[in-house]
């Protein structure tokens, strides 16, 4: 069988040790391991298949992921010995630096109470370190083993097994047994999770746990989850109603409750402004595409997995939901004849469109099934690339600098040379490509990564990442250079000689998808909104009901310059009234008084600030208005 590591080829004669395969490469395998298709492998795995693997250094974060993941043995174990018949569930993406959980199904349900007797158990197993790797087949407790096996590429990889207090679990991460020395944990949570993220199946239990050496350490990383989840978009959502998703309508297919729907509202306003002053035109596009148009663009074979299922209609027509847009604006360009006197032509187009992600990544509005996509694609000529790529870049960088957003770094994303699978095969294209786009940046004068195999199938492409709440990096804008679609769809301009020659595509993401960049918004400034795309920009409190009618005259006047106001007069102390205000973090809270009533004045205070100001109503709206027409 032929094993690739890398770009080198070995021959081997017989399924082999990972280890082995590495010592007899002269690579240390306890400062190195491999992966396969993202998946990290414990060096005492068997190789029984030939497959192509990766190299992987051994550093501070995976020592984290192995501490994590050791640890969750130890607690399958301690579960698993406390109760009758657990079953313990394989979850998708379950192995990081920080938290720790185990999926489980068993008898008897387990209570908040009898987790103290789990803590205790988990303390005497890892006090032992009493473990023993093997090769058994039979493993004490896997629930639903077959899914375990999918998802492990199984048929490549024999792992190992290791025995944890009476009980053989499978080993899938590498275990570091010498840089194990954890004394102490914490159960953040004991929750409901269904099988696979699917309603039909058996809800099983979850148990959330994080590990330290000491209490010390434990209380350190205790309080930075919590920072964390008051910085995730879904808790803020909680006191926000910025979206929903009902499992009822389906997994990742949020919609926007009437707060989210302003908020996309008045983003998408300014968005558009700024495309108009770039000189884009605004198209639109159906969000189906027949299957042809994605064999065309090479979608289909690159892409498939992330589709949804394709749609077969009673005249042998098959239609799928779009994944993304480029192959319908090449359909516009191609819908006449271009001159050279139309470029560059810059399509945009805020298109909604779907991919396919597995259930067990879906998170809230970051990663999601159905999606509103700032997109566009600007047909160009080769003398046009650099102008029009450094304007893309300026827009990109004015729009997110106007929401503070906070880039973590710039990533040029570049193909893998050895894959001829994952990207077009033309080593030409591809190195005219890439050389131009670092050109462009070294022009630019950016710092930037490197980052190879990370490019689209058809070119490379500047990433602009940010990092969330979960200590994800995410792509929030992006713009891609394409010598390939044109050449598969034929597409043309006549120059000014009179003849027909390719026009170069730039792919522009201005800030991805709305409901990505709304989680990143909300996380970045922990949902304190700007008053001009605040769902409430001002909260009107009555000091008693004697006052809500000039409340109501207030938010007239204000509503007739397109300011959104909220008048508070449920029956309620004036105190709690302020306090849901600051808790729905309005830019404005106006108190109004008999003072207010008498001085035909207003007195208010800022959601940042509990300084009390009071000025004339007209002078407010004055105020108001022009922070919210001016952006401010």
């Amino acid at each position: 069988m032929e094993i690739n590591i890398g770009s080198k080829e070995f021959k081997i004669d017989s399924p082999i040790k990972i280890s082995d395969l590495l010592e007899k490469n002269k690579i240390d395998h306890n400062k190195y391991v491999v992966k396969i298709n993202d998946q990290i492998l414990p060096n005492e795995a068997i190789i029984v298949k030939s497959c192509n693997l990766e190299l992987v250094e051994i550093n501070e974060n995976l020592i984290k992921k192995s501490i994590n993941y050791l640890s969750k043995l130890f607690m399958e174990a301690s579960v698993t010995n406390c109760f009758s018949n657990v079953e313990i569930s394989i979850q998708r993406n379950d192995i990081n630096d920080e938290t720790c959980s185990i999926v489980f199904n068993s008898d008897n349900r387990v209570k908040k109470e009898e987790l103290e007797n789990i803590k205790k158990a988990f303390i005497e197993l890892v006090t032992k370190k009493d473990i023993q790797f093997n090769y058994a087949k039979e493993y004490s407790n896997y629930y639903k083993f077959n899914l375990l096996k999918q998802k492990l590429n199984y048929d490549v990889v024999s792992y190992p097994s290791v025995e944890v207090g009476g009980n053989i679990f499978i080993v899938r991460f590498p275990i570091i047994l010498d840089k194990y020395n954890i004394r102490t944990l914490e159960i953040l949570n004991l929750s409901g999770e269904y099988f696979n993220n699917d309603a039909s199946e058996l809800m099983l239990q979850k148990i959330d746990f994080v590990v330290a050496n000491d209490k010390k350490m434990l209380a350190k990383v205790v309080k930075a989850i919590e920072e964390r989840r008051l910085r995730d978009h879904r808790y803020i959502n909680e006191n926000l109603e910025i979206f929903n998703i009902d499992p009822l309508i389906g997994l990742g297919l949020p919609f926007w409750l009437p707060n989210g729907a302003i908020l996309k509202q008045e983003i998408k306003k300014f968005l558009m402004e700024k495309e108009f002053e770039y000189r884009f035109v605004q198209i639109e596009s159906p969000v189906l595409g027949s299957k042809n148009l994605y064999e065309t663009s090479g979608h289909w074979n690159h892409y498939r997995e992330n589709m949804f299922a394709p749609i077969n209609m009673p005249d042998n027509e098959t239609l799928v939901l779009r994944p993304m847009n480029c192959p319908h604006h090449v359909s516009i360009y191609k819908s006449k004849i271009r001159s050279y006197r139309d470029l560059p032509l810059r399509f945009a187009e805020h298109a909604i469109q779907h991919r396919y992600e597995f259930s067990g990544s879906l998170t809230g509005l970051e990663r999601v099934r159905a999606m509103e996509l700032t997109d566009s694609h600007i047909f160009v000529m080769p003398e046009h690339l650099k102008d029009e790529f450094i304007n893309c870049y300026k827009l990109i960088v004015e729009v997110l600098e106007k929401f503070d957003i906070k880039i973590k770094y710039l990533s040029l994303s570049m193909r893998d040379k050895e894959d001829k699978v994952n990207y077009y095969d033309n080593d030409e294209m591809w190195n005219n490509a890439e050389k131009q786009m670092e050109d462009m940046l070294n022009e630019l004068k950016l710092d930037y990564k490197k980052m190879i195999g990370e490019a689209a199938f058809y070119g490379p492409k500047l990433d602009i990442q940010v990092e969330t709440a979960l200590g994800h990096e995410i792509t929030v804008s992006t713009i891609q250079l394409d010598f390939l679609l044109p050449e598969k769809f034929k597409l043309e301009y006549i120059n000014s000689d009179g003849k027909a020659e390719k026009p170069i595509m730039i792919h522009r993401g201005l800030i991805g998808t709305y409901e990505r960049f709304v989680a990143i918004l909300l996380e970045q400034t922990m949902g304190v909104l700007p008053l001009w795309c605040s769902p409430t920009q001002i909260s009107l409190i009555p000091v008693s009901d004697k006052y809500i009618e000039y409340c109501k005259k207030v938010e007239e006047i204000l509503h007739s310059k397109k300011i959104r106001c909220f008048i508070s007069d449920k029956d309620d102390r004036l105190n709690n009234k302020i306090r849901n205000a600051i808790t729905k973090k309005t830019p404005y809270i106006v108190v109004i008084g008999q003072k207010e009533l008498d001085n035909n004045s207003i007195t208010y205070r800022t959601y940042k600030s509990e300084q009390l100001i009071e000025i004339s109503l007209e002078e407010f709206v004055n105020k108001i208005v022009d922070e919210y027409e001016n952006r401010k």
